[in-house]
């Protein structure tokens, strides 16, 4: 089960390594920047559903464009539930 992480302990640590080069977060700090990115997105799309639910009712896929960290699609899916597609 490994995750990419080569024991990066500080925002200088390098936290991928080959063959991941070039791949997800470079240090500590870029994954928490990611992971606030991540938790900002979800939430804003969370509150667009919360106050629009008829924009997303009966939808069973979408389309993300430049969706890393991913925060939108994940709140997506879980509300497309099982048979919906990003």
């Amino acid at each position: 089960d490994w995750d990419g992480w080569c024991g990066a302990q500080d925002s200088t640590a390098v936290a991928w390594h080959p063959p991941h080069v070039g791949l997800g977060p470079k240090t500590v700090a870029d994954e928490r920047n990611a992971q606030i990115h991540f938790t900002k997105t979800y939430q804003v799309l969370s509150e667009a559903i919360e106050k629009h639910p008829g924009a997303f009712k009966d939808k069973m896929a979408f389309l993300d464009l430049g969706c890393a960290p991913g925060g939108f699609s994940q709140r997506m899916l879980e509300e497309l539930g099982p048979m919906g597609h990003g």
